[in-house]
């Protein structure tokens, strides 16, 4: 028999999908805001193996959503979502961190950049964000390691 013991310290503080189009933040204590409840369900369904069941948190003092998309406050950590090119070009330059579905094509002062391609070439991706400020980042495609089944975009064998 397989015993899941569900807990929190374990489970990344942000989880985000290999579209971007859905992603979770964990809020105070054990409650998660989920950027949609209509798309992605099947991978929603999925995450909540990993958290528990989520509540409908839409809002929250950690969590600040506008038109062109949401920062995550965590410590003195700042992480955007932007939903277009305006808002990825009005984050760079303010946020720690950018989780984007759409491409970063020109230079950003942020300290980590995770955008549309490396979502597509690596998959889903969980993210740590540790009291000191680091950052752990694991990805699907990382995980699931060098396998046959394992997409590899992009990649070009070395002669």
């Amino acid at each position: 028999a397989l015993l899941f013991v569900y807990k929190p310290s374990l489970a990344p503080d942000i989880l985000i999908s290999e579209t971007g189009n859905l992603y979770a933040a964990r809020l105070s204590g054990e409650k998660l805001y989920l950027s949609s409840k209509r798309v992605e369900k099947f991978e929603a369904e999925r995450w909540q193996l990993l958290f528990g069941p989520i509540g409908n948190v839409t809002a929250s003092e950690m969590v600040n959503c506008d038109p062109y998309g949401c920062v995550y406050l965590s410590g003195a950590k700042e992480i955007a979502f932007p939903k277009n090119e305006q808002a990825l070009a009005m984050d760079c330059g303010r946020v720690d961190m950018i989780l984007s579905r759409v491409p970063v094509k020109h230079p950003c002062a942020a300290l980590e950049i995770i955008d549309k391609f490396d979502l597509w070439r690596k998959g889903s991706h969980s993210i740590w964000l540790g009291k000191s400020g680091a950052l752990r980042i694991e990805t699907a495609n990382g995980v699931r390691g060098d396998r046959p089944w394992v997409p590899n975009r992009y990649s070009f064998v070395k002669k």
